[in-house]
């Protein structure tokens, strides 16, 4: 197939971007040419309106025109034509060589007796001898004497037509043994139209012929069986010989034959001169049966009835419910296999799952699966996950008495001094790198009575713990440093104060940090009030700090604040203004 496309792209649009209108448009031109190239198709969908042009085929899966299948035909046909008239006229060639192949020999021996007739000529010895060269070498086609030639055209005519005969035997035989092939193909055609006239049938070529039934005439295999039903089967001979035999045999028993009227199908009749007929002996055999089958099924289950001493069943029971109750036992149980039993344990409510081999252990194995679950003799077991829907959601206000998905009630709780886990998990084992991580409660600690504490408590096998606490009143208090997410450290945001400066004064003051970021605190006063006055140090630099008052008097408003004006130097830290300071602290960090 040609690589060369019919439709090529006109634009290039990139997607989830607004496409120009006009290029889009004339995109679709392309298109809409593209299909213009197609051939028109037919209204009933068979093929094309006109037939789009064939190029010559140069492969042999190429397709043809009809005028080129024609041209072929055509073509054989001429040259089956002209194998045929070569043919009859090699024949003729054939037949033309041999004629001149025997006027030859006519004429060499007639130039023989006319060189012996010459040499036997005494006129003159001279003249006898040129006549003699002439009859004898003479060049072909040239006349000795009276339309006759040499005895060398003679013999050159006859080895020519030798040579020619020669091609003209060899192309007969070998038209001779295609004609004696045809001949017989001819005569095997012939045989078997005389055969097929005369009704005989070539099975060896017989094909796609149905089998016989009552409807279709075809095929029909043979059977000996007379005991078939089938309508599409053909008795044998010897099937036919056997239902003769049969007839015989019944028309022989027929001078024992009874009349209908002394056949009875009574079962209670006691004549002595009519017969029981089968549905007498039918319904006899059947009450016989009956009989017969009560009598075995009372002996069945008199033999097989489990007795009320106990006993073994090999069968299913069913039974609409199963009580097993007694009184002077204490011990009940039903057994199911032999490795687990519920029994009674004698608490209200409740039934007994036991181990047949332990009785301080119990399971329940679920599905196909058997994942078992229950008691290990020390705690409860389950050897896949646990789901279960919300419980206990609501308001925190309610959070006391509400359930929850999984909850650890106060009863057996200590007063006091005592770590309460509510969940824990393990990973790894003792001795390696084994470690317990729990949340809970710790009841109240000290003297007197209260609330504890909430935990968060992580312990290795070593015996290494650390402890987080949830204090009541809403502290949080950690073992070690608080990292956030972003790695940054608690311990080093939350710098301890450092007192910098104390005093009194009303001037100009500067003091010196050791870090550009932090919290400043100032303690101010305006000789009555004391307050502190907080600001980032990164961002301090011509802020104002300080009381703001204002007074009317003498018809004007006055200012009365005490205030002062930070100015940040690097590290250097000045206030300026009239604000009484007492004391400057900084959070650096």
């Amino acid at each position: 197939m040609s690589n060369k496309k019919w439709y090529s792209r006109t634009h290039q649009f990139t997607p989830y971007t607004k496409a120009d209108g006009e290029a889009v448009s004339n995109e679709f031109d392309a298109i809409q040419s593209s299909f213009e190239r197609i051939p028109e198709m037919r209204d009933d969908g068979a093929g094309f309106a006109v037939s789009p042009i064939i190029p010559e085929p140069t492969n042999p899966s190429h397709p043809v025109t009809l005028g080129m299948l024609t041209a072929s035909e055509r073509s054989v046909n001429t040259a089956r034509d002209d194998v045929t008239a070569k043919a009859k006229q090699v024949e003729q060639n054939a037949q033309t060589v041999v004629e001149n192949t025997q006027t030859a020999i006519n004429q060499a021996n007639s130039a023989t007796q006319s060189a012996a007739s010459a040499a036997a000529s005494s006129r003159s010895a001279d003249e006898s001898e040129g006549w003699a060269q002439k009859w004898a070498s003479d060049p072909i086609d040239k006349i000795v004497s009276n339309g006759r030639y040499s005895a060398y055209h003679y013999a050159s005519k006859a080895a020519v037509s030798a040579q020619n005969l020669s091609i003209a035997e060899q192309s007969a035989r070998t038209n001779a043994g295609i004609a004696a092939q045809k001949a017989e193909e001819a005569k095997k055609s012939a045989d078997r139209a005389s055969s097929v006239a005369r009704g005989e049938v070539d099975y060896g070529n017989i094909v796609n012929v149905p089998s016989a039934s009552i409807t279709t005439s075809g095929v029909v295999q043979l059977t000996n069986n007379i005991d078939s039903e089938s309508e599409s089967l053909g008795l044998t001979a010897k099937a036919g010989k056997l239902i003769t035999k049969y007839i015989d045999s019944a028309l022989s028993n027929l001078s024992g034959f009874i009349p209908n009227s002394k056949k009875s199908s009574a079962v209670n009749s006691v004549s002595t001169d009519m017969v029981a007929n089968s549905l007498a002996v039918k319904l006899a055999y059947d009450k016989a049966v009956e009989a017969g089958s009560a009598a075995e099924n009372a002996h069945r289950s008199a033999s097989e009835a489990v007795p009320k001493s106990g006993g073994t069943m090999t069968g299913n029971l069913t039974v609409p419910n199963i009580i097993v109750n007694d009184a002077a036992n204490n011990d009940n149980s039903v057994q199911i296999g032999d490795d687990a039993k519920f029994l009674d344990v004698d608490l209200n409510s409740c039934i007994g799952l036991q181990s047949i081999s332990d009785k301080g252990k119990g399971y329940i194995a679920y599905g196909a699966s058997k994942k078992i679950f229950g008691f290990d003799g020390a705690r409860f077991f389950a050897e896949s996950a646990t789901h279960t829907p919300q419980h206990g959601y609501g308001a925190y206000s309610s959070q006391y008495n509400s359930n929850a998905p999984y909850m650890i009630d106060e009863t057996g709780s200590v007063d006091r001094d005592t770590y309460h886990p509510f969940i824990k998990g393990r990973v790894r084992r003792e001795r390696s790198y084994g470690a317990a991580f729990s949340f809970g409660y710790t009841s109240f600690q000290g003297q007197g009575d209260g609330f504890g504490r909430g935990i968060i408590h992580l312990i290795e096998d070593n015996g290494a713990q650390k402890i987080w606490q949830y204090e009541h009143n809403g502290d949080f208090i950690s073992n070690g440093d608080v990292r956030s997410g972003n790695g940054k450290s608690l311990n080093s945001v939350l710098a301890p104060a450092r007192l910098i400066w104390e005093g009194y004064t009303n001037t100009q003051l500067t003091v010196h940090l050791n870090s550009d970021k932090g919290i400043l605190f100032v303690l101010g006063s305006d000789g009555n009030n004391q307050m502190w006055f907080s600001t980032l140090i990164e961002h301090c630099h011509g802020l104002d700090i300080g009381f703001s008052e204002y007074s009317w008097k003498d018809n004007q408003y006055q200012n009365l604040s005490f205030s002062r004006r930070i100015s940040k130097n690097g590290l250097d830290i000045t206030l300026s203004g009239r604000m009484i300071i007492r004391k400057i602290v900084a959070m650096e960090m």
